[in-house]
C-alpha cells in the first residue's frame, strides 16, 4: 500500500510540476512545437507512473479521471507559470509562494468542466461499445 501511495504522489507531483512549470519553458523555447511535444510527454509520463506502475489501477469496465487533481493542486499551492514575450513569468502565485491563490481558481474551474466532458465521454463510448457487443 505504501509503495503505491509513494509512486502516485510522485506521478501527480511530476505531472502538477510538469504542467506549470516545465510546459511553459518548452513552450517558450520551442513555440508551438514544444506545446505539443511538452503535452506529448508530460502527461503520458505521468500517466505511466501512476497506472502502469500500478499506483493506481485501472478498471476495464470505467474511468477514473485523476492526473487534474494533482495538478490542480500544484496551481492551488505552487501558483502557475505563464508565457509572455519576454519568456516564463509566474502568473498566479500559490499558498507556498505568499500569494492569493485566487486567480487559480479558474484554472481548477476549466480543469473541473474538462474533467466532466472526460468523463460523459468515457462513459457514452464505453457504454456504446457494450450496447453493440
Amino acid at each position: 500500500m505504501w509503495k503505491r501511495i509513494i509512486v502516485g504522489a510522485f506521478g501527480g507531483a511530476f505531472a502538477g510540476v510538469g504542467v506549470f512549470v516545465i510546459w511553459p519553458s518548452v513552450l517558450y523555447h520551442l513555440n508551438w512545437w514544444g506545446g505539443f511535444f511538452a503535452a506529448g510527454t508530460i502527461i503520458p509520463i505521468a500517466w505511466f507512473i501512476n497506472h502502469f506502475c500500478g499506483a493506481i489501477p485501472n478498471d476495464p469496465e470505467g474511468s477514473w479521471v485523476d492526473m487534474a487533481f494533482p495538478i490542480g493542486l500544484s496551481a492551488v499551492f505552487g501558483g502557475i507559470v505563464q508565457v509572455t514575450k519576454d519568456g516564463p513569468v509566474r502568473a498566479a502565485h500559490g499558498i507556498f509562494t505568499g500569494g492569493n491563490p485566487l486567480p487559480s481558481m479558474q484554472t481548477l474551474a476549466v480543469q473541473f468542466v474538462g474533467a466532466c466532458i472526460g468523463g460523459l465521454l468515457a462513459y457514452w463510448l464505453l457504454s456504446a461499445g457494450k450496447k453493440e457487443a
